[in-house]
Parts: structure tokens; C-alpha cells; sequence
């Protein structure tokens, strides 16, 4: 570990290349393992694909249970039971 107050310094390079330098002028390059490369993947996408197609299959069936539940509350709106009072809950 290093401290604050060293006579090591660092410059980084293209491609995440660390070149320190040490007290004595002496340069010690740190290049990383490996990158990180995202590529998307078949399964993944077919996946997702399907979570949007059920996702719009679901819209569609929850559009059609609201305009069910419309229709039947616009069709028993003028109905009356012949009750004035409530129920008693």
C-alpha cells in the first residue's frame, strides 16, 4: 500500500495501463487481465422477447376485463332493488 507522501508516481495508459515510477526512476507497467466485453446473448434475448409478448398479452386482457367490468356497471347503473337502506355491514 502507498502512502500519500511517496516518491512513486503513476500515469495511466490507453487500455487501463497503469505505468508507475519508482523513487529510483525505475518504470513498472500494470496491465490489466482482462477486459469486460458485453455481447448479448441468444437466450437472454429470446427471453426477453417473450417478457414483452406476454407483457402485451396481459395489457390486452387486463384492457378487456376493465371494459367488461364498464359495461357491467353502465348496464346495472338505472337497476334498483327496491331497498332504500343499505346493507347492514
Amino acid at each position: 500500500m502507498l502512502k500519500h507522501a511517496t516518491a512513486w508516481s503513476v500515469v495511466q495508459l490507453p487500455g487501463g495501463v497503469l505505468e508507475w515510477t519508482s523513487p529510483t526512476g525505475q518504470l513498472y507497467r500494470d496491465i490489466p487481465t482482462s477486459s469486460v466485453l458485453f455481447e448479448p446473448d441468444a437466450d437472454w434475448n429470446d427471453a426477453f422477447a417473450n417478457a414483452n409478448a406476454n407483457a402485451a398479452a396481459n395489457a390486452k386482457v387486463a384492457a378487456n376485463a376493465t371494459a367488461t367490468a364498464n359495461a357491467n356497471a353502465n348496464a346495472n347503473a338505472g337497476f334498483d332493488s327496491g331497498e332504500d337502506d343499505p346493507p347492514p355491514f
